[in-house]
């Protein structure tokens, strides 16, 4: 995902330890929070069991974290309605990781949680 073994092992800590705060608060029964990093890409997942068949489960995207090589930023973006990455707050691009789940966690303008 990003240049060095020790920055890809701060990536998917700073996503363990994010998802697993955010598990803390809701039953496991009824949803979990999970990532996947796929190319320079973080994923944030809301795992949940299908209305219909509790056996199954579906993924919803929550947000997505891209890391850039050249500027070593991270971008952090939303997903609308019609399943389009929308940048959010272009202002926001961060070196900091920890900064963007916060922002995903506080939510303010109800871009990811809804």
């Amino acid at each position: 995902m990003v240049t060095s073994e020790f920055e890809n092992f701060q990536v998917i800590r700073a996503a363990k330890q994010f998802c697993a705060e955010i598990n803390k608060y809701v039953p496991q029964e009824q949803i979990y929070i999970d990532y996947k990093i796929d190319n320079q890409a973080l994923y944030l997942l809301e795992i949940r069991p299908v209305w219909n068949n509790p056996e199954k489960t579906t993924e919803q995207m929550v947000a997505k974290f891209l890391y850039t090589q050249k500027d070593k930023k991270w971008k952090l973006y939303w997903q609308r309605q019609n399943t389009k990455w929308v940048q959010y707050k272009s202002d926001d691009i961060n070196l900091d990781l920890e900064l963007l789940l916060e922002i995903v966690e506080e939510d303010s303008n109800g871009c990811f949680w809804g």
